[in-house]
């Protein structure tokens, strides 16, 4: 140690041995050094409160997105009818404020907070996938969702036939052509959004799975009007002259398609001009003439359990829920019946119910029958749904629903312009959504687009798109299905996994005073005014039904059919009472979200509610 500095308790110096020497201590730099450490160790502490109460808000944001586009998207869709006029009418009525909606969902997403969040490496990816998804769902609504009006518009406003009177469809094919580029323009920025991958945070999973599963939905609805447009100039006959068979089911008493068959006739069109050949009822048809047509499975559903007699009798064709089967049988009956030749066949079968002919005479305007009878866009349904069974005997009721169909029909398809045919077909449509209208075609170049456009009614075989049907039959002899409601819930439980709960209402409070042609007789199979059903629970194709509960200890048995299990019994509703069924649904994974089938309500309702838990 250097001997002339002073040491000991000298604070201002230091020794140090390693080197022999003394350096002089710096108590303020220290200072400053723990000053800046608490500094910082506060400035931390305050970050991770700031962070946390940023996290809840940038949650809550999430939701307000999600909430944002699921009301733009719900504002497409205007009723439970499923037409496109509706929806199109939604659309360009409520196109700004859905404009708006996805604009400030954007906004949102853009904003400095989601900013902030996508510099940090944990959230960086999620926010990019809902930035993505805001960005293109605005520009969707922006670029995408008026050319489907704008096409529309359009086509109504052109002419059907050209100077000469000739049928004249360019406008038609230049609408398909329009509708067929939108419909890539949608999908293609749908699938932008499937592609971005779903975000790990369960706040922004939960927006974009949502989001994701109502636009597509909307794709598939719009999707589905260029396949109607598509079908059209075949149905008008451009390519060749055509013929369809009408017909004509009553829903005083249910079956799984509808109701009993009451009343056929032809339709045929040649250069876009219909023409209506005579009508016949239904008991005067041959009977056994669609037994060879009944497969195995088909017979022992049909006939051994139901008791049907699918194949010998041309009004219980229905009890088959397929419709392009009841089709083929309708085309063989009426070939063997020699009414206009013997073995004359059609190129397609239309069928129509009164809620479906009440939405076509709201379009053709109002038709007074030979009795002096009107019927209107709103007084139909429910005239042949349940008045006439007062007024006309069951023995007299087909032959009058005969002579009834060719003032209705020839009132409908009388003069065609572009704008009646766009709505008659549309109505077509939302009719077929509730399963009050069919068309089928025996041309295999024409059955993709009318599956498309929803016309068909067949048994969806598409595991990626799960439908499952809850189908009945009423065995008692009455006219009670005007009185039947049908209330049922599909909730979703799992990724492919569901809950349904099903209810039959009998809404007739008394039966006194009523007539025993409506409310039948106590005949050993069911009391008066009860409503006894056989049912049809058809599984998802790719799905299973499991834990199928019903009342009163009702045997359940189990088919295959259609390439799916069908469980069948009976239910007994007495008046004013209710019958519900629950079961459980198990999908392909994978899978669109479940929809439920079912035979249709005379409200035109269909009396479903989807809970697919995503705040909907």
């Amino acid at each position: 140690m250097p001997r002339h500095i002073p040491v000991g308790n000298n604070a201002e110096f230091a020794y140090d041995p390693a080197s022999d020497r003394l350096s002089k201590k710096h108590p303020r730099i220290k200072r400053v050094i723990v000053v800046l450490l608490v500094v910082v160790l506060v400035a931390a502490c305050a970050g991770v409160v700031a962070l946390g109460l940023n996290y809840r808000t940038l949650c809550a944001q999430s939701t307000q997105i999600k909430e944002l586009e699921n009301e733009a998207l719900s504002m497409l869709l205007s009723n439970d009818s499923q037409s496109h006029a509706d929806y199109l009418s939604a659309l360009e009525k409520n196109l700004p404020a859905v404009q708006e909606k996805t604009a400030e969902a954007k906004r949102i997403a853009h904003n400095e907070l989601w900013k902030a969040y996508g510099a940090l490496g944990g959230y960086s990816d999620d926010v990019a996938v809902i930035q993505s998804m805001t960005d293109t769902m605005d520009s969707i609504t922006r670029d995408v969702l008026p050319q489907y009006q704008s096409t529309y518009d359009t086509a109504a406003a052109s002419n059907l036939f050209d100077a000469q009177g000739n049928l004249d469809v360019s406008s038609i094919s230049q609408a398909v052509t329009s509708l067929g580029a939108a419909d890539s323009q949608l999908e293609d920025k749908i699938g932008q959004i499937d592609s971005l991958g779903e975000p790990r945070n369960a706040y922004m999973y939960d927006a974009y799975t949502s989001v994701l599963g109502h636009a597509s939905e909307i794709s598939a609805l719009l999707g589905s009007l260029s396949d109607m447009f598509t079908y059209l100039p075949s149905f008008l006959g451009a390519s060749g002259d055509r013929t369809y068979l009408v017909l004509l089911q009553s829903t005083g008493s249910s079956m799984p398609a509808g109701g009993p068959v009451d009343a056929v006739g032809r339709l045929s069109v040649s250069n876009g001009k219909f023409e209506v050949k005579n009508y016949y009822a239904s008991k005067f048809m041959p009977a056994d003439a669609g037994t060879s047509l009944v497969t195995s499975e088909q017979n022992q559903l049909f006939n051994t359990i139901a008791q049907a007699n699918y194949g010998g009798s041309f009004s219980t064709i229905t009890s088959n829920p397929n419709f392009p089967n009841v089709a083929e049988q309708a085309n063989e009956f009426f070939a063997a019946s020699g009414y206009e030749g013997y073995d004359v066949q059609s190129d397609g079968v239309i069928s129509l119910d009164p809620y479906a002919l009440q939405q076509l005479i709201g379009i053709s305007g109002d038709v007074t029958l030979a009795d002096g009878t009107k019927l209107t866009g709103e007084n139909t349904a429910e005239y042949l749904g349940k008045d006439i069974y007062e007024l006309v005997g069951s023995d007299t009721y087909p032959t009058y629903l005969a002579d009834l169909m060719i003032d209705v029909i020839g009132e409908v398809f009388g003069t065609f312009t572009m704008d009646r045919l766009l709505k008659v077909s549309d109505s077509l449509v939302g009719c077929a959504g509730g399963r009050h209208a069919y068309l089928w075609s025996f041309h295999t170049e024409d059955q993709s687009a009318l599956r498309a456009a929803g016309l068909a009614g067949d048994i969806d075989a598409d595991p990626a798109a799960p439908v499952v049907g809850v189908y009945n039959q009423e065995l008692h002899d009455s006219e009670l299905d005007w009185y039947l409601n049908r209330i049922s819930t599909v909730q979703k439980t799992g990724s492919n996994t569901y809950h349904v709960t099903y209810t039959l209402n009998n809404t007739l409070g008394t039966v006194v005073g009523m007539s025993s042609a409506i409310v039948g007789a106590s005949d050993g199979t069911a009391e008066i005014g009860h409503q006894l059903e056989r049912m049809f629970v058809y599984a998802p194709a790719g799905g299973s039904i499991s834990n199928l509960t019903v009342q009163n200890n009702a045997k359940i048995e189990s088919v295959p059919q259609d390439g799916t299990t069908v469980y069948t019994f009976t239910a007994d509703v007495a008046p004013a009472a209710t019958y519900t069924i629950s079961f459980d649904v198990t999908c392909a994974n994978g899978a669109r979200n479940l929809l439920l089938d079912q035979t249709p309500n005379n409200s035109g309702q269909s009396g479903i509610t989807y809970d697919y838990g995503d705040g909907d």
